[in-house]
């Protein structure tokens, strides 16, 4: 078991499924969903606790019943919630607009940011996982990576993210990238062992020094929901890189844990997951 620390959002997931896929400018018929459990931490951190990792969180929520809700809910599924921040007020949900092929589009609120302060002692934990935008977090990679095995998700517009590896969705990225691998070195610096760029449900790229390698495997299932796969998608490659398999077939476990997502419409994991998490140990 290893001790995993998560800096990643909480969010109360509001459900709207449209009739038709989004236009701008169309009227659009919905379904109400209701809220679910969701944002990074919830997505990443519950299928490393099923792997049983010890998993702790770090982000912020407010101070109503829907923050509440939050923590219990995560707490139910084996999160560690003691280092989560309130402010005052109200937390506000995350609107996600799911189209009947799958896609979704969120509206997320402008919220508070999170202030890191004192940072904890790096090397008690056997990977910080950084998902998350914060006052102080470039601080923070830049002492983790020194000390512990760092992973982060590629938030290029904010401070620079040292860590050993990037993942970033393609759909993200700029669109005038010309060398992938000295774009990632300029995010996350010389610490950088892999860049891996996830493309949905047709897999992912990994980018190095020594070159690229692009791993797919067949999806079969039809595509459900696309939330909160690339945070599963994160959560696999991290499990698969602290039972010490290689860069390539990380990449293959974590697009199992991404499609079991794909295939269910939830955000956090499906129970499905837990047979792959059986499978993959056996």
């Amino acid at each position: 078991m290893a001790r995993i620390l998560l800096l990643a959002n909480l969010n109360s997931d509001h459900i709207l499924k449209l009739q038709n896929d989004l236009h701008i400018g169309h009227r659009h018929l919905y379904t109400e969903q209701g809220r679910r459990l969701g944002g990074g931490g919830a997505n990443t951190g519950i299928g490393l606790a099923w792997a049983g990792h010890d998993v702790a969180l770090i982000t912020q929520v407010g101070t109503d019943e829907t923050a509440n809700w939050l923590i219990a809910q995560a707490s139910d599924q084996g999160l560690d919630c003691r280092s989560i921040q309130r402010y005052e007020g109200s937390t506000a949900e995350v609107l996600i607009l799911t189209c009947p092929k799958g896609e979704r589009t969120i509206l997320r609120p402008d919220r508070p940011l999170l202030k890191l302060t004192e940072p904890p002692n790096f090397s008690d934990w056997d990977l910080i996982y950084f998902n998350i935008e914060a006052q102080g977090v470039s601080n923070w990679c830049h002492q983790a990576v020194q000390q512990t095995l760092v992973v982060s998700q590629l938030k290029y517009k904010s401070s620079k993210q040292a860590c050993h590896y990037l993942i970033a969705s393609h759909s993200e990225l700029p669109s005038d990238i010309e060398d992938y691998w000295e774009f990632a070195v300029n995010q996350a610096g010389d610490s950088l062992k892999a860049f891996i760029v996830t493309h949905a449900e047709q897999g992912a790229t990994a980018y190095t020094a020594e070159g690229m390698h692009h791993q797919h495997t067949p999806y079969e299932s039809h595509v459900v929901d696309t939330t909160g796969a690339g945070d599963v998608y994160a959560a696999g490659f991290m499990c698969a890189i602290l039972n010490h398999k290689s860069l390539y077939e990380s990449m293959i476990e974590a697009e199992q844990w991404a499609q079991c997502t794909l295939a269910h419409e939830s955000s956090i994991p499906h129970q499905n997951l837990m047979r792959i998490i059986k499978e993959n140990k056996s």
